[in-house]
């Protein structure tokens, strides 16, 4: 496992680049146009198949308050393992481009003390010019969030 430790998975966003550390991954597959499913979660793009387990689809740039993510050749999803409410479950995070896998040790490391940064922002770093920043999956939804997001699924188990 301390070959993985900080190891990070980076992707665009419209111009702003993210990571996640990849134990949070579970695959990164090609955009499929999800099934319509109504939902109070304006992100909320509707519903995939993954490997037989239907999974929330979710438009990354509108959940990070940026633009919505725009459908191209490049465009794919993140399955993500985050926890719920009783277990770990799966959510797909549409994003414009994953770019590549980064190592990031604690000196390259910036840590945000302020209000203004979102919950979800662990720390940034400067990776070959690009400002990223590293996102907890876990953090990305609300307990409230999830909590709906596991009952959309559960209905269409």
């Amino acid at each position: 496992m301390d070959e993985i430790k900080n190891t990070y998975l980076t992707f665009n966003v419209g111009s702003n680049h993210f990571g996640i550390h990849v134990e949070s991954i579970v695959e990164i597959i090609e955009y499929a146009e999800p099934k319509s499913q109504s939902s109070m979660l304006s992100y909320m793009k509707g519903l995939v198949d993954h490997r037989g387990e239907i999974v929330p689809l979710v438009d990354t740039g509108l959940k990070f308050g940026l633009d919505p993510v725009a459908i191209t050749d490049q465009t794919c999803s993140i399955i993500v393992s985050i926890d719920g409410a009783e277990k770990k479950f799966n959510v797909a995070l549409i994003v414009d481009a994953v770019t590549e896998v980064v190592e990031v040790d604690e000196a390259s490391r910036q840590y945000i003390e302020t209000s203004y940064k979102p919950g979800y922002v662990q720390f940034a770093a400067k990776i070959n010019d690009d400002f990223i920043m590293f996102i907890d999956a876990n953090k990305v939804f609300t307990d409230s969030e999830v909590i709906s997001l596991q009952k959309i699924t559960e209905k269409q188990a």
